[in-house]
């Protein structure tokens, strides 16, 4: 949004219900978040991996690729995890009015729906990780959950799973982190196993962001 890690943090826990940076629990938790699927290629793969390990996770989901996919995104939500919206048309947002920004992020929202025939929470991850105030409070009114990330794996910023996973093992992880990866990029599917492990070595429990 614009605005300083510092400041998320205590937006977030002054008002938790309308915005998640990271999460205030005690318990040594981590939410998995993954961003930009459904994937044609990668998507079943990660899921597979996750029903081996046992893990739970939210997937910030694209609609226009969701209607592509469905299937993928029926199977996330079969198997528990956490199906959230990451806008319809995310690179189309750029640039948009106000306006026209909530309503793409409500029409994700149906399209998420319809596929899941369920209703889902309300929870909002804005492409890019920016969402200007006016579309924040927009996002409210509309009963949206705003939802960061404390912990960027950089898997954007790396393209080989042997950097990544090097990367990784320097993060400092906190009870409550929000940790961000994507279904996008191979490098992030070869690292997954050993990145799930690196973090249950550490002691926590992976869980979705609605369980923190």
């Amino acid at each position: 949004m614009g605005i300083g890690r510092h400041i998320k943090q205590i937006a977030g826990q002054v008002a938790p219900r309308w915005l998640l940076f990271r999460g205030t629990t005690d318990e040594p938790r981590i939410a998995l978040s993954f961003d930009d699927g459904p994937h044609p290629e990668h998507s079943d793969r990660i899921l597979d991996i996750l029903g081996e390990t046992e893990v739970k996770a939210t997937f910030f989901v694209v609609g226009e690729e969701a209607e592509k996919y469905p299937n993928l995104v029926r199977r996330m939500f079969q198997e528990g995890h956490e199906v959230a919206n990451h806008s319809y048309s995310h690179y189309g947002l750029l640039g948009s009015s106000a306006a026209e920004y909530l309503a793409d992020v409500r029409h994700c929202q149906t399209v998420l729906e319809e596929i899941c025939e369920h209703e889902l929470e309300r929870n909002f991850r804005p492409p890019y990780g920016n969402v200007p105030p006016w579309v924040f409070w927009g996002l409210i009114r509309n009963g949206f959950r705003t939802v960061l990330w404390s912990v960027d794996s950089d898997d954007s910023r790396v393209d080989d799973v042997h950097r990544l996973i090097n990367r990784f093992s320097r993060k400092v992880l906190t009870s409550g982190d929000v940790l961000l990866l994507h279904e996008d990029y191979p490098h992030t599917l070869a690292a997954l196993p050993q990145l799930l492990a690196m973090i249950r070595d550490r002691g926590f429990e992976l869980v979705t962001c609605s369980e923190l």
